[in-house]
């Protein structure tokens, strides 16, 4: 790099693409082991890929938990109170009328 300054923006943009690796790693598996994600994160030490979990546990209702040498992801259920498809409908038939005017 350039210049010193680099390192702080470089590191942002990283954290960045860690966390959406990490959101995309909670939908696909129910655990990874921790050699496959320290890969996966680009993270050199184990202490900090340890840190970045503990960091990101909770987030997004899914928690993190070492068990041995894999990283489970463990889903919340998250109850669904209403669906709302009376809102869908009033919505759909709404674009249908404003569609039917300009037409």
């Amino acid at each position: 790099m350039p210049l010193e300054l680099y390192h702080f923006f470089i590191d942002k943009f990283a954290d960045a693409i860690r966390v959406e690796i990490a959101r995309s790693a909670e939908r696909s598996y129910e655990s990874i082991a921790i050699k496959d994600m320290q890969k996966m994160f680009m993270i050199e030490k184990q202490d900090q890929l340890m840190e970045f979990i503990q960091s990101n546990d909770g987030k997004d209702g899914i928690a993190w938990s070492v068990r041995g040498d894999r990283v489970a992801f463990i889903k919340k259920k998250q109850e669904m109170n209403e669906i709302p498809s009376l809102r869908m409908i009033d919505t759909a038939l709404s674009y249908a009328t404003e569609l039917n005017r300009i037409i």
